[in-house]
């Protein structure tokens, strides 16, 4: 686990190194990998207590992401005080509208499939998933973000809300995988691209406009399952505390290591064994 550490010392000493300074985001590519930067990217080099960006590889940012989030980091208290988190990202059905709201906000309590993507915290928040890091590792679901709508759902005191952009700046340009085989990978690259051409003359507002609040949000979804392996779960539960040592002597987890599949008893009913 201390190779994944490394791997962020290097690219954070060369990008400081470089004179880059991120007064508001450091860029994380793996939820996963979040307890490795508040953990020990944090402390390292000093940062104080900057916002964390969560993207992924198949995610497309907008030329103007950084600059939005700028701006609604800079008058988050005023658009909306109680949101902990930032959403640069959005699911859109058509971006016929794309140039209208492109400059607008919403403000909703935080939802797992609509909020996932360009997500942006602090530490405070994230140390508020970790402490129902039990329920996150143990919920039966292979994707993250359910499991972490679980968390907000039955572990806080209060729910997460979150600003989001109407005309989103991050977009998933992933449509091939598990769930699309009859795809072509490089579709929703070049549609992107075409909406950010077409509106090339709306980007970089200079202002935001909050004009979506809601207080409702969809119930949870069931399980999907795919995370019924016991070691799956311990491996999640070490990676809570990455660099505590001490954190990893779970009892069960050596001997699990060095055993053949266990099946956790969700899948065992689903699998009908």
């Amino acid at each position: 686990m201390m190779w994944d550490f490394q791997i962020f010392s290097k690219r954070m000493r060369s990008w400081l190194e470089s004179g880059v300074r991120f007064s508001y985001a450091t860029f994380v590519d793996d939820v996963t990998s979040m307890n490795y930067v508040f953990d020990g990217i944090y402390d390292r080099y000093d940062l104080s207590d900057p916002w964390v960006l969560l993207l992924e590889e198949d995610h497309y940012l907008a030329p103007d992401a950084l600059h939005v989030l700028d701006i609604i980091i800079q008058n988050r208290k005023t658009y909306c005080e109680k949101c902990e988190i930032i959403s640069l990202g959005f699911y859109l059905k058509t971006f016929t509208s794309y140039g209208a709201n492109i400059a607008k906000l919403g403000a909703h309590p935080w939802y797992s499939s609509k909020h996932n993507m360009g997500m942006a915290f602090r530490r405070q928040t994230w140390m508020k998933v970790k402490n129902c890091s039990e329920l996150f590792c143990k919920y039966d679901d292979y994707n993250w973000d359910w499991s972490l709508l679980q968390v907000v759902v039955k572990c806080l005191p209060e729910r997460f809300r979150v600003i989001f952009t109407k005309s989103p700046r991050v977009i998933h340009i992933g449509d091939c995988g598990v769930h699309t085989h009859r795809c072509n990978a490089h579709n929703a690259y070049a549609s992107a691209r075409d909406i950010m051409t077409r509106h090339a003359d709306l980007l970089f507002p200079s202002r935001l406009t909050v004009t979506d609040v809601s207080r409702r949000s969809p119930k949870p979804s069931k399980e999907n399952g795919g995370w019924g392996d016991v070691r799956d779960h311990a491996l999640c539960r070490a990676n809570t505390y990455p660099l505590n040592a001490a954190a990893h002597a779970i009892p069960e987890l050596s001997d699990l290591l060095r055993s053949t599949v266990h099946i956790g008893p969700s899948l065992a009913r689903k699998e009908g064994l």
